[in-house]
């Protein structure tokens, strides 16, 4: 099928040619005028698709950039930037792990950038690099037009207020209304993803229900543990002490091991999958099964956790949406916008950022209360 336009890609591919004086053709780089042919507009609307200018609409902007995608066009950065004052290129700040949201986030904002043609560049920071002082917030912000600053630990937190001074900032990972005046959040609604894995144990007859929660200095663990601590609440459940991981396997397996074996909850929910899992390894070896005796529930849907001894039931965040999200944000802020949300292409409105809601997947680790243990993972 031709793409949109109506000429078949090969054709636009060719036209992407000079003659020279003896009649032979040398291949060019593709440009404006190349993609609107492809596209069937004016080269004046591939411009402003391209620089990011309001009042293209959607399904006009979509034609172009699949367009693009055809004819192989690639922005002239340095042209584009004597033209619109902007490099085209956007900064991602997160902190130096491998635990998956952080991760994922990253990889979705990163995404997001290319869907929306810029350019975004990388920087980790870890502990020892906040421990040796200030951030450099000028080489964090050289060379690009604003950063997305993943911001669920609460340090970087503090970074992209500082950033903010220099460029256009975004922080993800916060709840609405936590930063700075004139920085934007974007987020995960947590406290929504945790109500529903506790309604969902509660559904299913479990009364005693622990959450093992995250390191107390991220507000992903604050908010999950928050979400736990209102459902059981409305519920007329008592809430249980919350012991405390640092999301990896190996702290979920430490809690695991020294749960006291005459006092098993029913049921469990644990701050992300990771620790889920060490935490089923521990129950394993204390001959605890799941879900015939305690049901457990994990956070992030991770890689895999469909094929964990047993498939974990989990809440899967929209990573995607999230990225997405946070560029239309960056863009609507570099645009002139002062809202946190993209409300249509080139158009923002100061929207309070609701959170995306999770969704609750449910597999074999969770069952109906036996009036014996059950354990719930985020």
């Amino acid at each position: 099928m031709p793409p949109m336009g109506g000429r078949p890609a090969g054709r636009a591919r060719l036209s992407a040619s000079a003659a020279l004086p003896d009649g032979s053709r040398v291949a060019r780089r593709p440009n404006l005028y190349d993609v609107a042919r492809e596209a069937g507009v004016s080269h004046q609307t591939v411009s402003r698709v391209v620089n990011g200018h309001p009042g293209v609409l959607p399904a006009t902007r979509a034609r172009v950039r699949a367009a693009i995608a055809v004819v192989g066009y690639r922005p002239n950065s340095a042209a584009r930037a004597l033209v619109t004052r902007r490099s085209g290129a956007i900064g991602i700040i997160s902190a130096r792990s491998p635990v998956f949201g952080r991760m994922s986030t990253v990889l979705a904002v990163q995404e997001a950038a290319r869907e929306a043609g810029l350019s975004a560049g990388i920087h980790s920071l870890s502990p020892a690099d906040l421990a040796r002082g200030p951030v450099d917030a000028e080489q964090l912000t050289d060379g690009v037009d604003g950063v997305v600053v993943i911001a669920s630990w609460d340090p970087l937190a503090a970074v992209g207020a500082e950033l903010a001074a220099f460029v256009p900032t975004v922080i993800v990972g916060r709840p609405a209304g936590s930063a700075p005046p004139g920085v934007c959040t974007v987020s995960i609604d947590q406290e929504a993803g945790a109500r529903a894995a506790v309604a969902h144990l509660a559904g299913l007859g479990h009364r005693r229900i622990l959450h093992i929660g995250g390191p107390s200095t991220f507000s992903d663990a604050r908010t999950r543990e928050a979400g736990y601590r209102s459902e059981m609440a409305g519920r007329g459940l008592p809430t249980l002490a919350v012991p405390r991981g640092d999301w990896t396997a190996e702290s979920g397996y430490a809690i695991g091991r020294r749960l006291p074996p005459d006092d098993i909850p029913d049921a469990v929910f644990v701050a992300n999958d990771l620790m889920a899992l060490g935490f089923l390894r521990a129950l394993r070896e204390r001959d605890i099964d799941v879900p015939g005796d305690i049901s457990v529930v994990g956070f992030d849907d991770v890689a895999g956790s469909a094929f964990f001894d047993p498939p974990l039931t989990t809440v899967r965040p929209d990573y995607t949406g999230l990225g997405r999200r946070a560029v239309a944000a960056l863009e609507a802020r570099l645009a002139g916008g002062a809202g946190a949300v993209a409300v249509g292409v080139g158009e923002a409105a100061e929207v309070p950022d609701a959170g995306l809601r999770p969704e609750l997947v449910v597999r074999a680790s969770t069952a109906a209360a036996t009036g014996r243990a059950a354990v719930v993972g985020f």
